[in-house]
């Protein structure tokens, strides 16, 4: 017959696997905009506008088609899956105005030992990394984040003609 001191425990061993799954999901979407940042090469990790100093590469979410910066344990989890937006800040010059926010859409989710990587957008990609700790990783999701970047800044789309 189960109890409720056995349904206490199941609840708490639960709750403990639960945190250190959403953890480990942060942790990866942290690991993951720090990868992107350093493939950059950026002469600075911040800029300043308004008084206010902010990141070029962040992480957190589009609301009402804006980026909002966020905690990545407070980012919003579903179906087993975290998902969140990272932001890139573009500039023609180093500090100047006004940027162009670039803002990619990612799910992540642990399959059993690899984490699956959605990259949201007009084509989706899907890769797939070792869970393990591992410097370097998510060079080929940064690769390809930079990649549907150059593809938005694809200069042809302003002559549509070939002229």
């Amino acid at each position: 017959m189960i109890t409720y001191d056995m349904l206490m425990q199941q609840y708490k061993t639960f709750d403990k696997a639960r945190d250190m799954y959403w953890d480990r999901l942060a942790k990866a979407a942290i690991q993951l905009a720090n990868e992107l940042e350093e493939s950059l090469h950026l002469t600075a990790k911040f800029y300043a506008e308004d008084g206010k100093s902010y990141r070029y590469v962040d992480i957190g979410e589009v609301v009402d088609g804006k980026f909002v910066p966020k905690n990545p344990h407070l980012l919003n989890a579903d179906d087993l899956s975290l998902s969140f937006a990272i932001k890139v800040a573009l500039e023609v010059a180093p500090n100047a105005f006004p940027k162009l926010f670039f803002s990619q859409q990612v799910l992540i989710k642990d399959t059993g030992g690899r984490l699956q990587v959605t990259l949201v957008g007009n084509s989706e990609h899907i890769l797939f990394v070792t869970g393990a700790d591992a410097t370097g990783k998510f060079s080929e999701v940064a690769e390809q984040i930079k990649q549907n970047i150059v593809d938005l800044l694809d200069p042809a789309a302003f002559n549509p003609a070939g002229a």
